[in-house]
């Protein structure tokens, strides 16, 4: 026993002075161990002369080895061949990449990644859970809670589908509460419902748009163009466009007719305006002012102008001047018109007020009838005179 003994302490002194005398390694009075370097500055200090030199092999009975290296700026964990990237990376700024020996933020992950369990309990995950691909879903009956605190989530996403932002009980596939949902602008940035309604923003004039098969492809300030692409190309399309600033809109149609696409939101008809004062133009832009303006044709079943003040009743007022019927003949032998009421010339130029003629057309009525009540006084104060007349005819013969 005591030879036995006397042989251990001889071989473990033995190896203690070569491992402590040899030219790279150094165990010191400290407890600091050093391999590769005579100079530890820790517990166990490993130098390597070269990138991925100072590396710890780890291996187990048959199994591939696991290296722990240090290649330039990086710390490298994981891996079976030395000097290769590990399968997670340090950065001597505080970067972990896994799968990317260059993270460009504090954790970068080049792949799928999974939190929690795959099966079974309460925990959500991401990545490859129940089938392939990244998914992002909870295994409870409450659905998928995104945010939030203890008073209340952020959005959720139920089991059937319906999602929710600012509410925990959506009940529509998206149901949106207390917010707002901004749409950026430019081409191909909108929402879409289905294929032939978009609503979005167009660069170019800097104008919110509501398309009905006429999707925006193109929208750009230096060719001045909002260019615009049908699904189908055989029909038509609408265009509903705010002015900038939102000071009115702009109902814009066109018959595509199978035409080259894309086409140009000027070339389109500007069939309705609703101005910010509240103007309508239908046929044009430019109201000039009036709350209706129409260029074009137009029918109606019924018009009624009300209120109008200075309607003509005041022909019928016993102050009333009515002018003889040689004043109307002379001034109609000389303007070629009635008196009061505009000329040819005049209705070509500026136009005819419905209202006002009505109101003239009226006031001539109300003359001409009471030109006829004079006229049939005369007649039947005539009438009178041509009874006496044949009277005194009658009774002259009669005394013959």
């Amino acid at each position: 026993m005591y030879k036995n003994f006397c042989l251990f302490l001889f071989f473990t002194i033995t190896a203690f002075h070569s491992f402590r005398s040899s030219a790279q390694n150094r165990l010191e009075s400290t407890g600091n161990v050093g391999i590769g370097t005579t100079s530890p500055v820790v517990k166990l200090s490993v130098y390597g002369s070269s990138d991925d030199s100072a590396a710890i092999s780890l291996q187990s009975g048959s199994n591939s080895r696991f290296y722990i290296q240090q290649g330039g700026s990086l710390l490298k964990l994981g891996g079976i061949t030395p000097g290769a990237a590990g399968v997670i990376n340090i950065s001597n700024m505080g970067r972990v990449g896994i799968g990317t020996s260059a993270p460009t933020t504090a954790l970068d992950v080049n792949g799928d990644f999974r939190l929690g369990v795959n099966t079974g309990g309460t925990a959500y995950s991401i990545g490859f859970t129940r089938t392939v691909g990244a998914q992002l879903y909870g295994t409870t009956s409450a659905g998928l809670s995104l945010g939030g605190d203890v008073a209340g989530v952020d959005a959720v996403v139920m089991p059937g589908g319906n999602v929710g932002i600012g509410t925990s009980n959506p009940a529509h596939k998206l149901d949106i509460a207390g917010g707002s949902v901004n749409i950026g602008w430019g081409a191909n940035i909108a929402y879409r419902a289905g294929s032939y309604v978009s609503i979005g923003n167009m660069s170019y004039t800097n104008t919110p748009y509501i398309a009905f098969n006429a999707f925006l492809t193109t929208s750009d300030v230096a060719t001045s163009k909002n260019l615009v692409t049908p699904t189908y190309n055989a029909g038509s399309g609408l265009i509903i466009r705010g002015e900038a600033g939102g000071s009115g809109l702009h109902f814009l149609q066109r018959n595509y007719a199978n035409g080259t696409v894309p086409y140009d939101v000027n070339s389109f008809t500007d069939a309705l305006t609703l101005t910010s004062s509240g103007n309508v133009g239908i046929g044009t832009a430019d109201t000039k002012g009036y709350k209706l303006a129409v260029n074009g044709e137009a029918i109606f079943t019924r018009v009624k102008v009300e209120p109008f003040s200075g309607w003509p009743d005041y022909v019928f007022q016993p102050g009333y001047e009515l002018s003889t019927l040689s004043e109307v003949e002379n001034y109609i032998k000389a303007n070629r018109h009635l008196p009061d009421v505009p000329s040819a010339v005049e209705v070509e130029k500026e136009g005819l007020d419905v209202g006002q003629m009505n109101k003239k057309l009226l006031q001539k009525v109300e003359e001409l009838t009471l030109y006829i009540i004079e006229q049939q006084k005369s007649i039947l104060s005539l009438q009178q005179e041509m009874k006496v007349l044949k009277e005194e005819k009658k009774n002259i013969t009669y005394r013959r």
